[in-house]
C-alpha cells in the first residue's frame, strides 16, 4: 500500500496457486475413481493461475473531486467436459473391477444403466476467457459550516468487457456401430446439436450508481 503525502493512495495485491490431485495405485475401494495408475493421468497438475486486484485514489485539489479505480483481473474458469450417453460397451474396465458391486454399472439389485456420464477433461487442462475489469468513482465534495457532502457517480465495468463467465458442460456425441463417433447420429431422425462450450453467462454490462453522503 502507498500513501502519498498529497493524499494519493494505492492498493495492489495478488496471489497465485495451484491445486494438485493425486489418486495414483489408492487403495481404497472407488473402482469408479478416473486413473487410478499412471498410464491414466492419474496425477493431476494443472497450470498456476495468478490473481490481481488493485485500487487507486486521489482527491484532486482544487476543484476537491475524488477520483478512484478499482482493478481485477482473474484467470478464466476451469472449462468441463461431459460425455452423457456413454453405453456400456464402450467402457473398458480395470482388472477385476467389471463385476464388483458398488461401480457404475453394477448395483446390489442387479440391473445396470444404460449410459454412464464420462469426464472428457481433466481439471486444469482447458480454461476460459480471462477477466479483466475496471471500476471508476467520481465524487464532488461540497465543504460547508464544517460539514461535508459528497455527491458521486459509480461506474461498474468501466470498458464494458463481456467476458464469458460460465459455459455449457455436456459433450453430444453417439457411438456409431463401426466404433466411431459422431455428433449427428445418422440413425435418427433427430440432428443433435453439439452445444459443448457454448457461453451461458457473460460479466455484468457496465453500470453505474448515484450516491450521496452527508458527514457532519
Amino acid at each position: 500500500m502507498l500513501r502519498d503525502r498529497r493524499g494519493l493512495r494505492v492498493s495492489v495485491g495478488t496471489s497465485t496457486g495451484r491445486a494438485v490431485r493425486d489418486t495414483c495405485f489408492t487403495n481404497i475401494d472407488a473402482p469408479n475413481i478416473r486413473g487410478r495408475d499412471e498410464n491414466y493421468q492419474c496425477h493431476n497438475r494443472p497450470l498456476f493461475t495468478t490473481n490481481v486486484r488493485g485500487n487507486a485514489s486521489y482527491v484532486v485539489p482544487w476543484v476537491d473531486v475524488l477520483v478512484g479505480a478499482v482493478y481485477q483481473y482473474r484467470p478464466g474458469v476451469p472449462l468441463t467436459a461431459l460425455i452423457n450417453v456413454l453405453p456400456i460397451e464402450a467402457v473398458t474396465w480395470e482388472a477385476g473391477s467389471a463385476s464388483r458391486q458398488g461401480t457404475t454399472f453394477y448395483t446390489a439389485g442387479g440391473s445396470s444403466p444404460a449410459v454412464f456420464n464420462q469426464p472428457l477433461l481433466q481439471p486444469g487442462d482447458l480454461y476460459g476467457e480471462r477477466l479483466q475489469m475496471w471500476d471508476l468513482k467520481l465524487a464532488k465534495n461540497i465543504r460547508f459550516a464544517r460539514k461535508r457532502l459528497s455527491v458521486g457517480i459509480d461506474i461498474f465495468n468501466l470498458f464494458n468487457v463481456d467476458t464469458a463467465l460460465n459455459y455449457f458442460p455436456i459433450y453430444t456425441a453417439s457411438l456409431l456401430p463401426n466404433g466411431t463417433w459422431a455428433e449427428d447420429n445418422p440413425n435418427t431422425a433427430n440432428v443433435e446439436v453439439n452445444r459443448w462450450g457454448e457461453i451461458r453467462s457473460i460479466a455484468t454490462p457496465r453500470h453505474a450508481k448515484f450516491t450521496l453522503q452527508f458527514e457532519f
